[in-house]
């Protein structure tokens, strides 16, 4: 009991390791109901971030992030990857008045 971790049989899941799969079911997810919106919903496509194209990718990059974080390969990587992507949205989204990231 001396350590943070849950064991599991065999397994151990420290902490972190649970917010790591967290965060990779979270981003699937999101990855999930956003490729669904996209495909069964008209898309605005006002400006170069609401455009089909560029949603396809932030799709196909939330997949990439979330399978990556679940996998947890370059474990270290994935706070600073993390950081950086949720930064990047908010710098783009908040100048145009953007209230989702959606």
């Amino acid at each position: 009991m001396g350590s943070p971790a849950a064991h599991l049989g065999r397994v151990c899941i420290t902490p972190y390791d649970a917010l790591r799969i967290a965060l990779g079911l979270i981003l699937l997810t999101a990855a999930a109901l956003k490729g669904q919106q996209l495909a069964t919903e008209p898309v605005a496509e006002t400006s170069l971030f609401t455009s089909r194209w560029f949603l396809i990718c932030v799709v196909e990059f939330e997949l990439f992030f979330g399978l990556w974080a679940f996998a947890g390969v370059h474990p270290k990587s994935i706070p600073i990857v993390g950081v950086l992507c949720l930064g990047s949205v908010s710098i783009i989204k908040s100048p145009l008045g953007e209230v989702s990231c959606r």
